[in-house]
């Protein structure tokens, strides 16, 4: 897997000359560095009939301890049978069972202390001088990972003092992109020659690292789905094996001890919420401290979708970490169907997890008919297309083909089934084929539609999954993603009329609860407007208008900038205050006469702002 890196060492660990020089393997932090010194670095250079001495320089903060510990590291290298290995182990440690007595020793302490630097000091030295540097090599990884009390520079400049400039053949590892150090530069083009960037091919890499790792233990097993493992964590671009290990081995604990049937049932679940909830945690993204996110993870995908038609309302307010966790992850089709296991997520952040609880969660979140026929059917076909016979495949199929044609299968979800069945017959896995796909495709969305199936708003990368990438230029594909696309649009205008009408109830009956959903809609009258209700705006009693008038201004009259984030509220003021003032004298006989002033005052109140919509709006032209 690192020919060409392997390749580069090989030619440094074979110059017969003396090497005045390191060479660096950097890459990011989590990529694999040391699991590649580990079990591919260490075999090298003892392939090449050298010693190796490994060094982490993670947490180093006093430049001295390293030098003693590199050289303790030498001596069992040295075999001169004349010193005694006991002696010089004692000598090192003369005196260090004093520092915890009584005060009054110190002063032995101190002169034992002097002895053994005074006996042990010229013992090592003269072992260590007669090894030849040429014939070892000393590894030091995590450069850049040192206490802040010491630059990298002057590590560097150690190391070349002490080991480097007397022929030892030396590998630095590190993430330059974590060094920050001003003089790094220039040390490093004193002291390291070559720099060789660790990008190994990462689904070949987690592959091996999994495999060698716990082949032993989830090959062996049926209980872990192997397979499903490692193709997850593959396809959901995750690097570092830190965390690759961490999934594992939260994985393997919960399934372990779950009960084997919820296990078998539900391991797809509980895999999905293992792989992105430890690397979210991992990354410093969750923590049991936010509260917030939490909540927001526990509605999920609804809070993402509330959320979004905030933001389409108020272009002002910022990306949450909704839009982040959708982005990275439920675009990914495997993880479409996220959906939060509290005790998982409880179990990720804190180390301790209910089995009671998970269990009772598993069988209330995902219950007997989560899984419908149509949809065991669709999954064997996708999850076993290429291990099943003939006869089986041409079975299934055909019930497949039933239950679309029915309607079964989710609006949203045909467009990635036309994609799948365009695959098997351009595979020709199918032989005599004799199904007009397009045919089939708008009976199921005709039924789905029939049936009841809506479409929630969906932005068009969620529409236009593919099962593979050969209908790119498919004129019935774009087709079906664009009708598609028009009914989630339709769905989501029938929402906001919905959502609307309601808050309007709200205001018309005084329901406290209105303050605060208006409160945070900067779209009110354009909502109004959208949803052909303008005439509700004479049934108001004089405390909705009151409620109409404290929201004109708190969200518009003491905004100064108002013009700037809200111009288009101005034209369906406008068009609410034409309505309003043609149809008053209809409601005049329905309207007491205080009602009718106070509604007169409230189209005051709009055409106040109208004209500070406008004034704000020129001022920041």
């Amino acid at each position: 897997m690192n020919e060409n890196i392997n390749t580069i060492i090989i030619s440094y660990l074979k110059n017969i000359n003396k090497t005045d020089y390191a060479i660096m393997i950097n890459g990011k932090w989590g990529c694999g560095k040391t699991y590649y010194v580990e079990n591919e670095l260490k075999k090298i250079i003892e392939d090449n009939n050298l010693k190796s001495i490994y060094y982490s320089l993670n947490g180093c903060d006093n430049i001295e301890k390293i030098i003693k510990k590199i050289t303790f590291r030498l001596l069992p290298i040295f075999k001169e049978k004349s010193i005694d290995d006991d002696l010089l182990y004692n000598l090192f440690n003369l005196g260090s069972s004093l520092s915890e007595l009584h005060s009054s020793a110190n002063i032995a302490f101190k002169l034992l202390g002097g002895i053994k630097n005074i006996i042990a000091k010229p013992i090592t030295e003269n072992m260590v001088s007669k090894l030849n540097p040429s014939e070892i090599v000393i590894i030091f990884d995590d450069i850049e990972r040192i206490s802040n009390n010491l630059n990298i520079s002057d590590i560097i400049g150690q190391i070349f003092d002490c080991y480097i400039r007397k022929g030892y053949k030396t590998i630095i590892i590190g993430d330059e992109s974590n060094i920050n150090d001003d003089n790094y530069i220039n040390i490093k083009e004193k002291v390291i020659r070559r720099t060789i960037q660790y990008e190994p091919n990462s689904d070949v890499q987690i592959r091996l690292f999994i495999n060698n790792r716990y082949g032993n233990l989830i090959n062996n097993s049926n209980n872990y789905y192997s397979e499903e493992l490692i193709d997850h964590i593959i396809k959901t671009d995750i690097l570092n094996l830190r965390t690759v290990s961490f999934i594992i081995d939260n994985y393997i604990y919960v399934i372990d001890n779950l009960n084997k049937d919820l296990g078998k049932r539900f391991y797809n679940y509980i895999l999905k919420n293992i792989i992105i909830i430890t690397n979210e945690y991992k990354l410093g993204k969750i923590t049991l401290d936010d509260i917030s996110i939490r909540n927001d993870l526990v509605d999920f995908p609804n809070s993402y979708w509330m959320n979004k038609a905030l933001k389409e309302r108020n272009s002002t307010i910022d990306n949450s970490y909704l839009d982040y966790f959708y982005g990275k992850y439920i675009t990914i089709p495997l993880f479409n169907n996220f959906t939060l296991i509290e005790e998982l997520y409880n179990y990720v952040l804190t180390g301790y997890l209910d089995f009671n609880k998970l269990e009772n969660e598993l069988k209330n979140k995902y219950s007997d008919d989560l899984i419908s026929e149509n949809e065991k059917v669709f999954n064997i076909l996708t999850r076993n297309l290429g291990e099943i016979e003939e006869d089986e495949l041409v079975g299934v199929f055909n019930k497949f083909i039933k239950y679309l044609e029915d309607g079964k299968y989710k609006i949203i979800n045909l467009p990635y089934i036309y994609t799948f069945i365009k695959y098997i017959n351009e595979k020709n896995y199918i032989n005599n084929w004799n199904y007009d796909i397009e045919k089939i495709i708008n009976t199921a969305l005709l039924n789905a539609i029939n049936g009841g199936d809506t479409v929630i708003y969906h932005e068009p990368f969620s529409i236009n999954h593919k099962y593979y990438e050969g209908v790119q230029n498919d004129n019935y594909y774009n087709e079906l993603c664009k009708r598609i696309q028009e009914l989630s649009i339709a769905e989501s205008n029938k929402i906001n009329k919905n959502n609307i009408e309601s808050l309007f109830n709200k205001i018309l009956n005084n329901d406290k609860l209105c303050y605060g959903i208006l409160n945070k809609n900067y779209n009110f009258f354009q909502d109004i407007v959208n949803a052909n209700i303008e005439n509700k705006f004479l049934d108001l009693n004089n405390s909705g208008i009151k409620i109409i008038e404290i929201y004109i201004h708190n969200n518009i009259m003491r905004i100064s900038n108002a013009g700037e984030c809200h111009y288009d509220e101005k034209f369906a003021l406008e068009k609410i205050i034409e309505i309003i003032e043609k149809n008053i004298n209809n409601y005049s006989d329905k309207l007491n006469h205080f009602r009718i002033v106070r509604l007169n005052e409230l189209i005051e109140n709009m055409k106040m702002a109208v004209e500070h919509l406008e004034k704000t709006k020129r001022k920041n032209l």
